[in-house]
């Protein structure tokens, strides 16, 4: 049977499950069935991480900037695993069972979409620069007493990134695209508004200047159509090259393999941002990302301070940022979520809340003598209650994220 190509409908996960390590030596893990190999030589079935990302690599990316600022290249133990693609639901269901049968210690599946957390802008779409209005930015303070960040590397797992972009293409260090049929073209859009949240360099009215100035590495893993396997790239390398990652992203169902990617980097010292879903309207469903352990879940809020009525809600929400009518960068060229090529536009999601959180993430660690530890960063990210709110709750966490200016930390 031919590899189904651009034409696959679905992927099965393998997810190989790790040995206990013996002593110093790296972990074992299941040797590979009979099935899986064949398909492994038919060229049906491929390993994700291979090449550079074979266990305990070192990442070697060449960054668009000569300066790699503080970016990192940890040795990240990445799990063991296979995707293959399947066309319709019966040879889907086949691979499955054989697979299944054929791997009986290991996790088969098949893996779960995960798509960008942003609402369309509507009407507005195409209004000019002269009219954005920055109540995010404001509602968080971001010009109260701004630090540095130009010594920190966020990673963002994303559509990609225009890096033609006026206000980011002096922002972006490093741009890899993990999607395998797709150009390096942001053509959704939703990565470079994200991008420009976090750390545009333009001056407005007339153009966007992010809540930080701390440098961008860009991994595209979210195309048009989804492949987990893309995505599992991306998020590999994104974990691996920053402290700091942005996902604005997700879906419903839990995914094992990203789950283990995301702890290992956990693992590693890595802080990850999640976006906890905009399924709030519908009733409050669990996000993934979000809904992980060790996982910051950011919500969203209008410009009164309110639960976004979309924004997702639970006991893993950690905090919210302004995520309603949200003005950014947008891609220069004609993209599915900004028809137009206005270069800026407006949009909702708690896509849009998480960067605001990002941003914070990388100004507290600015301001840290030293590279400071993942959980430092946490828990002095700075937090004020919402109106009206006395406690931590399901619909806005611990509060809205709110700079104070520098200060000390506590766990330093």
């Amino acid at each position: 049977m031919e590899k189904p190509a651009s034409r696959w409908s679905h992927e099965v996960v393998v997810l190989m499950p790790p040995r206990p390590r013996s002593g110093r030596s790296p972990a074992a893990v299941e040797a590979i069935g009979p099935a899986l190999q064949a398909l492994l030589d038919d060229g049906r079935a491929e390993p994700v991480f291979q090449a550079n990302f074979q266990p305990n690599f070192q990442l070697d990316l060449q960054p668009v900037r000569k300066s790699d600022r503080q970016a990192k290249a940890v040795s990240l133990v990445l799990p063991k695993v296979y995707t293959v693609k399947t066309l319709g639901e019966a040879q889907t269901r086949e691979v499955l069972e054989t697979l299944s049968d054929d791997m009986g210690a290991a996790t088969v599946y098949v893996a779960p979409p995960r798509g960008v957390l942003a609402r369309s802008p509507g009407a507005d779409m195409g209004a000019q620069s002269s009219s954005m209005s920055h109540w995010g930015m404001q509602y968080v303070a971001v010009d109260a007493d701004a630090v540095d960040a130009s010594d920190i590397a966020v990673a963002v797992v994303d559509t990609g990134v225009d890096r033609a972009h006026p206000d980011l293409v002096n922002a972006i260090d490093a741009y890899v695209n993990f999607c395998q049929d797709e150009s390096e073209d942001d053509v959704q859009g939703h990565g470079t508004h994200v991008c420009g949240i976090i750390a545009a360099t333009g001056q407005p009215p007339g153009g966007m200047k992010g809540a930080c100035n701390a440098r961008l590495h860009v991994f595209k893993g979210i195309g048009v159509k989804y492949s987990a396997t893309d995505y599992y790239r991306a998020l590999g390398a994104a974990l691996a090259r920053a402290k700091i990652v942005n996902l604005s992203l997700g879906g419903p169902d839990h995914d094992p393999a990203e789950e283990l990617i995301i702890q290992q980097g956990l693992n590693s010292g890595a802080l990850v941002i999640a976006a906890s879903g905009n399924d709030g309207d519908d009733g409050d469903y669990p996000n993934y990302p979000a809904n992980l352990p060790g996982v910051l879940a950011v919500g969203a809020i209008d410009d009164q301070g309110a639960r976004a009525d979309f924004s997702n809600a639970g006991p893993h929400l950690s905090l919210v940022a302004p995520g309603v009518d949200i003005w950014s960068t947008a891609p220069t060229k004609a993209s599915s979520l900004f028809k137009k090529k206005s270069g800026y536009a407006p949009c909702s999601g708690t896509s849009m809340a998480t960067p605001f959180v990002t941003a914070m993430a990388a100004r507290v660690a600015a301001g840290h003598p030293g590279p400071p530890p993942a959980a430092t960063i946490r828990d002095n990210i700075p937090i004020e209650r919402c109106p009206g709110q006395t406690g931590k709750t399901d619909d806005l966490g611990y509060g809205c994220v709110h700079w104070k200016g520098p200060f000390v930390l506590s766990n330093a």
